[in-house]
């Protein structure tokens, strides 16, 4: 069974559905482009399934009797992908492209005779047990688009090779271990001299610009200060060992590495060394084939969908779907579209993968700028893909700190989103269920002067106003509003305010300083569209916080024919300009 299409977010995988009663009965992950084996072995009476594929084993109990013992008609078994829900792919589509060998018994299959047969790629089981059913029987037909081919035994049998991708990231082993893990991988640990040779020679097909480094890539294993050597990712000791010398720091842990100046002369013998160092490349390996996410916007041509990163027959990275094929063409990324002869786009700049955010030449119509950004990204919903691929918390968004090895997350961080038909000398629109509110607080720092033959008073004094503009929308807004700043306040509406003394009079006012601030109120809603990832907050259920701190010189208007043995009140006298009585409120607090 040979199949080149996946399901599932994170991994590819196929569903086995034996009926209307037990639909998606039995899930296990795979890796594409390369031949499965497979066994399923099922007792009615006992409801025990056993399933074997590849090398895996499992067995599922059905408790609940869903498969029927007595039904006339047998069991259906349908072999199908199943795709996410947020795809644009179709759901539970079968998708099998080659079938190579079949036989159904009828008699349960022992697990040793399962493991037989997947284990040495024969179509006899250790009983001597002869198949009622097979590929040649009368009883089948071929039919639909389907096709009749011939493929030899050594093809079909042959071992398969980890599947492993080289990247040229500078990275210390903790950064190559956590990129490895985010793309659904693992850094590599050959158990054999076959495997280490294969992923020698994968490193050095691709790597690049390694010349200064001493480490080539790193692999999945340290050694402790006792001297022991144990796999990192679980802390099992290593089953095989390719070390080229000895000798270690007993106060460091080290890491084992493939090294750049021996392996240049041919050697690919492992060496321990520092894990804070920086290494030429990262080298990934994978159990099965990731998903990844696609999207980009450009005029009237959307991208929004899911490819899947796998390697071709010569173990070159490719990404595909249903509809798009995103391969290396010529040393240039380009992006083809099913069943077409010139690619619909291809990547502007030159890279080992087309990982992350990158501008892409379009050839195809609906893009009149003729370049679209797109992001090819393994980042969850709660993300952000920097431009090299990494992923960063989508908190960390805009946060005035660099999280991102490039320190794009801290590029294009505007605020706030003007519709085109916007216009600030406007205040924002009122319903008639609600009309527009403006909230007001006037706090006193301290009293500068009283001078009571004037009757001036000097104080300082900070004027905070808060409201809500329906029209604007806001970007990446962080848990402090001091971190929202609007930067430039003349972009959006605020209240120009008019100081008087009680009596009308004119005031002197000495400003310190007036800023406007966006409170984060509510959660954000997510955009995926248009390759932004970005959280967006709705202006209406988000305020907006204007602070005006000031020197406020006044005179006030006193009796002191009892003084200084009365109280009496001296007032100022706030407005605003621009609005309507009936239409808008002002909220005194």
């Amino acid at each position: 069974m040979f199949t080149d299409d996946g399901c599932g977010q994170d991994s590819t995988c196929f569903n086995l559905d034996m009926g209307r009663n037990s639909p998606h009965l039995l899930y296990m992950a795979i890796r594409l482009s390369v031949w499965q084996h497979l066994c399923i072995a099922i007792n009615q009476a006992n409801s025990i399934i056993r399933l074997a594929l590849n090398d895996k084993v499992k067995k599922y109990i059905n408790e609940d009797k869903l498969i029927d013992a007595d039904t006339e008609n047998g069991i259906n078994l349908t072999i199908t992908q199943v795709f996410p829900k947020f795809s644009s792919i179709p759901v539970n589509q079968p998708r099998i492209n080659h079938l190579s060998d079949l036989r159904l018994y009828n008699q349960e299959i022992s697990e040793e005779d399962m493991n037989h047969y997947i284990n040495n790629c024969s179509g006899d089981l250790q009983n001597s047990a002869q198949p009622v059913l097979t590929l040649d029987s009368d009883l089948l037909q071929v039919k639909g688009s389907a096709q009749l081919t011939n493929i030899s035994e050594e093809q079909v049998c042959a071992s398969v090779q980890p599947m492993s991708i080289f990247f040229n990231r500078r990275h210390n082993f903790k950064k190559a271990q956590d990129w490895c893990s985010q793309l659904g991988g693992s850094l590599p640990l050959p158990e054999s001299h076959e495997i280490n040779t294969f992923f020698y020679n994968q490193a050095l097909k691709s790597r690049r610009g390694c010349d200064d480094y001493s480490i080539l890539y790193w692999l999945d294993a340290v050694n402790n200060a006792s001297g022991d050597f144990y796999k990192m990712t679980d802390g099992k000791p290593l089953k095989w060992i390719n070390l080229w010398s000895w000798g270690r720091n007993n106060f460091e842990i080290l890491c084992l590495v493939i090294d750049n100046r021996r392996f240049n002369k041919g050697s690919d013998e492992w060496r321990l060394t520092s894990c804070r160092r920086p290494s030429c490349g990262v080298l990934c390996s994978f159990d099965y084939s990731p998903w990844l996410k696609l999207q980009g916007k450009c005029d009237s041509l959307t991208l929004d969908t899911y490819v899947i990163m796998s390697t071709d027959v010569n173990n070159n990275i490719q990404f595909v779907n249903r509809e798009y094929r995103l391969s290396l063409v010529n040393n240039t990324w380009t992006m083809m579209e099913e069943n077409q002869q010139f690619p619909m786009a291809e990547i502007t700049s030159e890279m080992d993968t087309p990982l992350g955010r990158h501008w892409w030449r379009v050839w195809q119509s609906g893009c009149s700028q003729g370049e679209m950004l797109l992001v090819l990204s393994v980042c969850g919903a709660k993300e952000y893909t920097c431009n090299d691929g990494t992923c960063i918390n989508i908190n960390k968004r805009c946060n005035l700190i660099l999280e991102c090895p490039d320190h794009s997350d801290e590029e294009h961080c505007e605020k706030v989103l003007l519709p085109h038909n916007y216009y600030p000398r406007l205040p924002p629109p009122s319903t008639v269920q609600r009309p527009f509110q403006l909230g007001l607080t006037l706090s006193i720092g301290s009293v500068r002067k009283f001078c009571p033959t004037t009757f001036t008073v000097v104080i300082d004094t900070n004027l905070i106003f808060w409201w809500s503009d329906s029209r604007l929308t806001y970007r990446n807004l962080q848990t402090s509003y001091y971190d929202n700043t609007v930067p430039n306040m003349s972009q959006v509406w605020h209240p120009k305010v008019d100081i008087k003394d009680g009596y009308y009079g004119a005031v002197d006012l000495t400003h310190h300083s007036r800023n406007i601030h966006i409170l984060r109120d509510s959660r954000p809603f997510m955009i995926f569209e248009k390759s932004s990832e970005d959280n967006e907050y709705p202006g209406d259920w988000n305020r907006l916080q204007m602070d005006q701190k000031q020197i406020i010189s006044f005179r006030c208007h006193l009796n002191l024919h009892m003084y200084p043995f009365d109280t009496q009140r001296c007032s100022i006298i706030i407005s605003v300009q621009d609005l309507h009585v009936g239409v808008e409120e002002l909220l005194e607090v």
